[in-house]
């Protein structure tokens, strides 16, 4: 590693992969070329993933074998990040003004004059993109692309949801689990690399005049799974386009109708999304589970003090009591942790 492989590593921490997305349309032509030029040894070469830090993690295209991903999915996953945009010149610039002392501590391994002169050359031509040093790639044959970190813990899902699609070509996916466990937000990643549609169970809140005593001892029962049965499993089974009724808990009403199109990838998200009274209508189940101190701290940042105690009070015991009863950990067929500060 030379210093303008640590500039490279400090501008990606910083912007990610983003700068590179100049052509998105050619992104997935040069992965191709990319991955085809590598030969077995450097395949087998790095672990998947490295995280880099400030959100973002390299994805090596060892994975591409490894984890049986597709390359067109890691295309996606690379673009979808790109699109994040963070950082700031500032503090990439602070960055730099550090790394003499680092490489001076043993970080790296040049000295912290060869940093020096490395990073002041570097800002009089105006911090510039920079490739990997000529030593560092006949060394190391790197292959990867930066992404969003939270993809990492989605990685077995990925590769399950790519498995079902070369099989099915068409596939419905549950993703169910704790309160800020990070289901939402695995939803919405999916659905940017596979362009897919996604149902919240969040619309399927009960209606006032079923919210009796006798219901909510059910386990599970605290949602209307007899509207989510007919207004939107029996309309993916016929697999064409359907709308259904969006329930909203702020006003305890029906508000307006939310559109679904079919897709290669339909996503179910929510708490009680496999419900047994669904019996098996899924191609793919996944559990998300987080722990409690790091579920408070999302539920207060998202919701608020005071919301945590309705949570804490009601509803998780609610959701807790459904997943002992009904078993649904081992009923799914993967389960997620969502303890990683990445997964909101």
């Amino acid at each position: 590693m030379e210093p303008q492989d640590a500039v490279k590593l400090l501008y990606q921490h910083e912007f990610g992969g983003g700068h590179l997305v100049r052509e998105p349309e050619k992104a997935l032509e040069f992965l191709e070329q990319e991955w085809s030029g590598l030969r077995e040894e450097e395949k087998r070469k790095y672990p998947s993933t490295e995280a880099i830090g400030n959100g973002y993690a390299r994805l090596y295209l060892s994975a591409v074998e490894g984890e049986s991903l597709c390359l067109s999915h890691i295309c996606r996953m690379f673009i979808a990040s790109s699109k994040e945009k963070r950082g700031s010149m500032e503090a990439f610039l602070r960055k730099l003004d550090g790394l003499p002392s680092l490489a001076e501590k043993g970080v790296f391994p040049f000295s912290s004059e060869a940093a020096e002169a490395y990073v002041k050359e570097y800002r009089a031509a105006g911090c510039p993109m920079v490739s990997h040093s000529q030593n560092y790639r006949k060394a190391y044959h790197p292959a990867y692309r930066v992404i969003d970190s939270r993809y990492i813990p989605l990685l077995p899902v990925i590769r399950a949801v790519d498995s079902l699609l070369q099989r099915k070509g068409r596939v419905v996916m549950a993703i169910d689990g704790r309160a800020a466990s990070g289901k939402s937000t695995a939803a919405e990643l999916l659905a940017h690399i596979y362009e897919a549609a996604v149902i919240h169970m969040d619309d399927f809140f009960l209606p006032l005049e079923l919210r009796t005593e006798e219901r909510f001892r059910e386990p599970g029962g605290n949602v209307h799974y007899e509207r989510f049965k007919t207004e939107v499993l029996k309309p993916l089974e016929a697999g064409k386009s359907f709308s259904y009724r969006i329930f909203d808990c702020g006003i305890c009403q029906f508000r307006g109708e939310r559109f679904v199109k079919p897709a290669s990838l339909t996503i179910v998200e929510g708490s009680y999304s496999t419900h047994p009274y669904f019996e098996a209508p899924y191609d793919l189940t996944v559990f998300f589970t987080v722990n409690p101190q790091e579920q408070k701290h999302r539920i207060c940042l998202r919701n608020g003090e005071e919301m945590y105690a309705m949570f804490r009070d009601r509803w998780i015991p609610l959701e807790e009591a459904y997943f002992s009863a009904c078993a649904i950990p081992d009923r799914c067929s993967l389960l997620v942790k969502g303890d990683c500060s990445d997964i909101v």
